[in-house]
């Protein structure tokens, strides 16, 4: 989660490791950092409960998901084509997710 968080925050910092990068590649960097984050973030949970239904806490994470996406998208960091698939799976996944947990299936 911390080189999610860095990547995310300062994408430029990036640069002492790789020289050349335009601002869309910055872009790319950060929007790297954010999916480290959230799947950091379902990693730590589920380490720390160890329980099966850990999946619930992804369906809120996921939520959110288009929202950051379309920051990116508004702020013309990324182009739509790059973040639709996750800004369209994510919400679906966060539905089934949260519906095996109703039906006990998790």
């Amino acid at each position: 989660m911390g080189l999610g968080l860095v990547l995310m925050l300062s994408p430029s910092s990036v640069l002492t490791l790789l020289t050349g990068l335009t601002d869309d590649g910055l872009a790319v960097f950060r929007f790297c950092g954010f999916t480290v984050v959230v799947v950091g973030w379902f990693y730590f949970i589920g380490g720390r409960t160890g329980a099966a239904s850990f999946a619930l806490a992804t369906v809120a994470d996921r939520v959110i998901v288009p929202f950051a996406c379309a920051g990116f998208v508004l702020s013309g960091q990324l182009s739509i084509q790059l973040v639709a698939p996750l800004a369209i799976l994510d919400p679906i996944l966060a539905f089934f997710a949260w519906r095996m947990w109703r039906n006990g299936e998790c």
